[in-house]
């Protein structure tokens, strides 16, 4: 520990934020390996106590109001091995301001008899807001009996005017702009495991953003060196992954350890505009805190390095709330900031409010730093802060609906809603 301070000390003398991040994520791996040891049953579904009939959440709280029933005595009935939760509600984030959204969260198990069996869940849902943005989610991960197999399913249909404020995170957020434009994301991945909790594997890649309105006019903004008049884009190709992880309940982690290296290519072979690709870094770590209660102190370093030249997409450049979760960055709206290459670093403690475990809290903080295409701007760390409020949507999966308020740099401020934890 006191070697790593130093390091870290030395590293803001130098100025070097970079370095900070890098041994940031290094020392959140040590924490995570430290912990794995620790790794108990009381971890998965099965048994993380929401057999206890006193455990509800937002369906038990719709059954007692609108058909009067009580609580389901889970203690006297066996525990299925499929549990679903639908939700119908109004949401809102500095994106798409106000919105109808629907909301489905099913979670499984492929062998329930094993008590390190890794739960599966899959998160479905509809987006329409105020300002006639459409979102349609399916994300899915699957592990397979024994935990064998990992399977990764990533597609989104988003369609909606997105806010752009131009490359590096110096960018002034009264000059920003609107660009109309529909996107199809569709990565699926399959792993194999190597070793215990270690899995390599494949994937494929598509994205195509097309109708692209308002985007050509602000070019200079975005892509100095272009002169093309800019109406699709198009990238397809495989990556590498590799991922390590000894959470057994995914959705919501009590304790363990996660790290996913994602190696992508896109080739003009396949479809592609150009050649290029990007490696990202997704490391996460959860320590309960103290040490035997409830409460989680949780922290997640997420970096992407674009390589290839600058034929990069401008869509696909790291961005944040633009990672696979849609998560970095609370506290400024999506596409605030938009770079080459993105550092970010977020750490969240999380906290039950009440014992029934509807109800729970957070406060989070977080840091993120920038590399502009075509010149380096440095010095510069956004950091964002805030708070949250944590309801439980599906007891069985212990997946909650996450409502946080986040404070960034500049009078940037807003809420920020999503189904599971945000890490």
């Amino acid at each position: 520990m006191q070697k790593f301070l130093n390091i870290t000390i030395f590293a803001i003398y130098m100025h070097n934020y970079k370095t900070i991040l890098l041994f940031l994520s290094l020392f959140i791996a040590t924490l995570g390996f430290t912990q794995q040891t620790n790794l108990s049953i009381k971890d998965t579904v099965s048994k993380n106590k929401n057999t206890d009939t006193t455990l509800i959440d937002i369906v038990d709280v719709f059954n007692k109001i609108f058909k009067k029933a009580k609580t389901s005595d889970s203690t006297n009935k066996r525990v299925r091995n499929v549990q679903a939760a639908f939700l119908p509600t109004v949401g809102y984030s500095l994106q798409t301001g106000f919105s109808f959204v629907i909301t489905g969260n099913v979670a499984f198990s492929t062998n329930r008899k094993d008590p390190n069996q890794k739960v599966s869940s899959i998160i479905a849902g509809f987006t329409y807001s105020l300002q006639n943005q459409i979102i349609i989610p399916t994300i899915a991960n699957i592990w397979t009996k024994n935990n064998e197999y990992n399977i990764i399913l990533d597609n989104r249909f988003i369609q909606y005017p997105d806010y752009v404020f131009g490359i590096g995170d110096a960018n002034s957020q009264t000059r920003n702009y609107i660009s109309a434009f529909s996107m199809l994301r569709m990565h699926e991945s399959i792993l194999r495991e190597v070793k215990p909790n270690v899995y390599i594997g494949l994937g494929f890649m598509h994205d195509n953003i097309w109708s692209i309105g308002g985007f050509d006019s602000i070019m200079k903004v975005i892509n100095p060196s272009s002169t093309k008049k800019i109406t699709r884009e198009i990238a397809t190709g495989f990556a590498f992954r590799f991922l390590y992880d000894n959470r057994l309940n995914q959705v919501n982690a009590k304790k363990g350890f996660y790290s996913n290296i994602v190696f992508r290519k896109n080739f003009k072979e396949l479809g592609s505009d150009a050649t290029w690709g990007y490696i990202t870094t997704d490391t996460r770590a959860y320590v309960p805190f103290p040490k035997k209660s409830k409460n989680v102190l949780a922290f997640w370093n997420y970096n992407m390095i674009s390589y290839g030249g600058f034929d990069v997409s401008n869509y696909l450049l790291a961005s944040n709330g633009w990672d696979d979760t849609h998560n970095t960055g609370r506290g400024y709206i999506q596409g605030r900031f938009r770079g080459r290459s993105l550092f970010s670093f977020e750490t969240e403690y999380r906290f039950p409010l009440t014992k029934n475990g509807l109800l729970g809290g957070t406060v989070f903080g977080n840091i993120q730093h920038y590399e502009n295409q075509y010149f380096y701007n440095s010095g510069f760390i956004k950091p964002a802060a805030g708070l949250g409020l944590r309801i439980k949507f599906n007891k069985h999966s212990d997946a909650n609906l996450c409502i946080d308020y986040g404070w960034g740099q500049d009078g940037s401020r807003g809420f920020f809603v999503n189904v599971g934890e945000v890490f």
